[in-house]
């Protein structure tokens, strides 16, 4: 009771205490009504937790019907009493009902926002503890070298075979099993874990395309990388990659995306150069959804634009956008892909207007390499 208390805040429970209480107790406390008003004063204390409580608990309706049995049963009691005014229960039944009533609204009201506010609140904890979960897990990971790579097949749209692939990691943890990138890449961006963990991936994927490419299937491999790993440390980085796996710089790609290249557009050109130097291909990821600029694009060594999948799963409204970065891509030279293709008739029309390859759950979703060698590779 006294948490319940505590929860109701002091002012209205000083304005029901002057304005109801007081004049009602202390007006006919030693008259020979005293008692049974002293007996209304406690009826109305109680009264007031009954709306707080059920207001709290089960809505307005619950509480109303809860104080108008109780007003009701005291009616009947008032009126039986020999020698007590009948007049003055219909006077003051009214009020109590009505006081009551907006107290539970009140209530209601108040506590409804404080669960609100409860609720962002544990829901912020939470974050906040999956998070610190994830970074802790994710070093010893790392360590451990808990990921795999999947791939997901590019496709060329005029003939429908697979002409490369693009690297995804995903964590194989041993409670939560196989987790997406997005649980857990934005937590190793922001810790910079993401550097290691590129560094993984980069070399994995690589050595698996040499290891293709040894039974001969020559295949372009692509690599995101992140704003975090997109340093002049690089360069160097992917050089001594490609000398250890003996990868032919040619099937590399390294996926950049646009947020990354504004922030110094300067720097982003000069290591673009020097990669491109590697003989590797750079691509344009995620384009049109930051701020894309002829000025830069023209400046920039690439050699492929990737159409992001917000564009294609609204193909319809922005059919526009989508034919625009194809023709510019058709007449710089760049090879175009679509991401997120999904249906049959979305591929017939990319194709229709000149998009050159396409990836999506339509032809394949990532999978580990020892299924893309079976679906894929084993009968080229």
């Amino acid at each position: 009771m006294l948490k319940v208390l505590g929860r109701i805040p002091n002012g209205i429970w000083f304005f029901i205490f002057l304005s109801y209480i007081l004049p009602f107790l202390f007006g006919g406390l030693f008259s020979d009504q005293g008692v049974e008003r002293l007996r209304w004063v406690l009826f109305i204390v109680p009264s007031f937790f009954f709306s707080y409580y059920f207001g709290l608990r089960g809505g307005f309706l619950s509480s109303l019907c809860s104080n108008i049995i109780l007003v009701l049963w005291e009616w009947r009691r008032m009126i039986q009493i020999a020698g007590f005014e009948e007049s003055w229960p219909l006077y003051i039944v009214p009020m109590i009902v009505i006081l009551n009533f907006t107290v539970a609204v009140c209530m209601g009201i108040l506590s409804r926002k404080r669960a609100s506010s409860q609720l962002v609140h544990h829901s912020l904890q939470n974050d906040d503890r999956e998070k610190a979960w994830i970074e802790q897990e994710l070093s010893k990971a790392i360590e451990q070298e808990d990921f795999v790579v999947y791939y997901q097949p590019r496709i060329d749209l005029i003939n429908r075979k697979i002409v490369g692939m693009e690297a995804l990691v995903r964590w194989q943890h041993p409670e939560r099993g196989i987790l997406p990138p997005l649980s857990f890449i934005p937590v190793a961006e922001e810790t910079e874990q993401i550097i290691p963990l590129g560094e993984w991936v980069l070399r994995e994927a690589c050595k698996q395309t040499k290891n293709w490419a040894m039974k001969g299937q020559q295949l372009n491999v692509s690599v995101n990388v992140s704003g975090v790993q997109f340093r002049n440390e690089l360069v160097d980085l992917v050089r001594q990659i490609l000398q250890e796996t003996g990868l032919d710089p040619c099937l590399l790609e390294l996926e950049i995306t646009e947020s990354l290249l504004i922030k110094n557009i300067e720097e982003a050109i000069k290591i673009c150069n020097e990669l491109k130097k590697l003989g590797i291909k750079l691509s344009l990821d995620d384009f049109g959804t930051g701020y894309s600029s002829l000025s830069y694009l023209k400046s920039l060594p690439i050699d492929c634009l990737k159409i992001d999948q917000s564009f294609i799963r609204d193909m319809k409204r922005d059919m526009p956008i989508i034919a625009a970065v194809i023709q510019l891509g058709n007449s710089l030279n760049l090879s175009v892909v679509a991401e997120g293709v999904e249906s049959e008739e979305q591929a017939t029309i990319l194709m229709g207007i000149n998009c050159d390859h396409a990836q999506g759950y339509l032809f394949s979703p990532p999978i580990p390499p020892e299924e893309f060698e079976r679906l894929y590779l084993a009968n080229e």
